[in-house]
């Protein structure tokens, strides 16, 4: 919602999109994010990126490489959905702002 008044703000068309819906998540990812939640609010996340690492292997196992090249079929395609830009938007964990000077 900020994001879009600001650049109303200054005279730009917005359309806003979302991506990767929350109601999609497994049941790993469903008990999992309350308790990332409450590590983050505890003030509990390791600082550095080791830490992370090794929590992140201790919760998930081995962590796999990004592959050099993503083939096409290495997951299916799902792409931003429009989405109103007046109330803040909770079931997308990554919104897409696009901004055209009007």
């Amino acid at each position: 919602v900020e994001l879009k008044d600001l650049f109303f703000k200054y005279g730009f068309g917005v359309e806003i999109f979302g991506g990767s819906p929350t109601t999609e998540a497994t049941l790993r990812q469903k008990i999992l994010r309350p308790i990332k939640k409450i590590v983050v609010s505890l003030d509990l996340m390791p600082k550095t990126m080791a830490g992370k690492q090794l929590l992140k292997k201790l919760v998930f196992g081995n962590l796999v490489a990004m592959p050099a090249e993503i083939a096409f079929d290495t997951a299916e395609y799902q792409g931003p959905v429009p989405i109103p830009g007046e109330h803040p938007d909770r079931t997308h964990k990554v919104i897409f702002c696009a901004a055209t000077l009007d």
